[in-house]
């Protein structure tokens, strides 16, 4: 999955080859991520979507020092972070209805961890795909979120706190 120089430089210059090999590679991992993250596949595709726009874009300001699937990455978490924040007030209504009615968004043929993770609303459930399952560290966390080091920490504590008392996790964790 590394990519050289000249494969970066391609994309730079618009080459629609590159392009549709950095989507062809990159997209599914991108999918899934963000997927994970917004529960919702059209949402998913939207976002992912938007994210090689972004990547297109802005390749000229990518470093070669760093990492090109952490860049991309981090493009990916930026616009589902930024979707979030955007959807922040329908949530608050929309989790009242679900704390009402008790039911979470669960996808058919989700495996156990997803269920587990769909408990948690968006926010709680980036940071805490980000950090367990990405390996963000909390810095980086903290960067994409706009927020400090120690929120992240703490959503990402009490988010699995609240996982570990679900009858959910005792399944999971059997299987």
């Amino acid at each position: 999955m590394a990519w050289n120089d000249d494969d970066i430089s391609a994309l730079g210059e618009g080459c629609r080859v590159s392009q549709h090999k950095c989507y062809v590679e990159f997209s599914p991992i991108l999918y899934t991520a963000i997927f994970k993250i917004c529960g919702n596949k059209e949402v998913a595709s939207d976002l992912l979507h938007d994210s090689f726009i972004d990547i297109f874009r802005y390749i000229s300001s990518f470093n070669s020092h760093t990492n090109f699937v952490a860049w991309i990455k981090r493009i990916a978490m930026n616009n589902t972070f930024n979707y979030i924040k955007r959807q922040k007030t329908s949530l608050k209504l929309v989790e009242q209805i679900n704390t009402e009615h008790e039911e979470q968004f669960i996808e058919p043929n989700s495996t156990q961890l997803d269920k587990l993770l769909n408990r948690l609303v968006p926010e709680q459930r980036m940071i805490v795909w980000m950090s367990v399952v990405e390996q963000y560290t909390h810095k980086e966390i903290a960067n994409i979120t706009g927020k400090s080091e120690s929120y992240s920490k703490s959503i990402v504590s009490r988010s699995l706190s609240k996982l570990r008392t679900s009858t959910e996790v005792n399944l999971y964790v059997a299987n």
